[in-house]
């Protein structure tokens, strides 16, 4: 009993040990990672597919800008529907009024089996809140974003405030380009106006016109993987084989202690 209690205070204490230094080791890893994706950020790169939802769009009929916008990323994941069904199936769940429009940006997403994920950048400024997009576009992800239609149909970059805005409408975010001299153009599919399967706005201006919460999809395999940075592979394989290393020596320490244990600690 003794060698049992001393054996599981000294393994406890030597994995808090190795669990720490992995944790000492790696995050410095991940900052240096994220560091290198923003120079990658700020140079000229396409993350996502600006063309993803021009087959699948279609002006829409009523207040169901938020219901179409499902549509296509259904119909993006291989799921065929059309407005009016699926705006019937969320407004008897009590999630859709005529009138008034969607209470819900992914209700149908989720029952239909696509795992979407709320994305909150209500404290990002606007280059960190770009930044951010990116990197899940990247990923292969698709962003459904809430906006105010005016202010994304008419932008005025003399014009600025930051404070609340009226969300009114809702498009799919398909793409971030980025240029040299921190140009940024975002490109997205809009329902609520004509020729809107791929139209392109400043990355300045969607920030001023979109909100701060956005439904990320499940990542989409018809999107192109990113050409990452040398450094990124460099970090990712660094981290693995730190990993494996702590972890096989976490393994003979834990197979020593076990040895001891069963001799008698002799």
């Amino acid at each position: 009993m003794i060698f049992e209690i001393i054996y599981g205070i000294i393994f406890i204490f030597i994995t808090g040990i190795l669990i720490g230094l992995l944790g000492i080791i790696v995050f410095p890893l991940l900052s240096i990672k994220n560091f290198i994706l923003f120079k990658h950020f700020r140079s000229s790169s396409m993350s996502g597919n600006p063309s993803i939802a021009q087959a699948f769009w279609k002006r829409q009929l009523g207040n169901t800008c938020a219901i179409n916008i499902q549509r296509i990323v259904l119909e993006i994941f291989g799921k065929r529907k059309n407005e009016r069904e699926l705006a019937e199936r969320q407004k008897a769940f009590g999630r859709y009024d005529d009138n008034k429009g969607a209470k819900s940006m992914f209700f149908l997403l989720d029952g239909y089996g696509l795992k979407t994920k709320k994305i909150n950048l209500a404290d990002s400024e606007q280059k960190e809140y770009l930044f951010q997009l990116w990197k899940l576009l990247r990923k292969g992800r698709l962003l459904i974003a809430p906006v105010n239609s005016f202010l994304l149909n008419n932008p005025d970059s003399s014009f600025k405030y930051d404070g609340g805005k009226k969300i009114d409408h809702v498009v799919l975010v398909t793409a971030i380009e980025t240029h040299q001299k921190d140009k940024i153009d975002v490109f997205y599919c809009d329902t609520g106006v004509n020729n809107g399967s791929i139209r392109k706005i400043n990355g300045a201006e969607f920030y001023y016109a979109a909100g701060k919460e956005f439904i990320a999809t499940p990542e989409n395999i018809d999107v192109k993987p990113p050409n990452d940075p040398l450094g990124i592979h460099v970090v990712n394989a660094t981290a693995a084989l730190l990993t494996i290393y702590l972890g096989y020596y976490l393994f003979k320490i834990d197979s020593w202690f076990f040895e001891k244990l069963l001799s008698g600690w002799s």
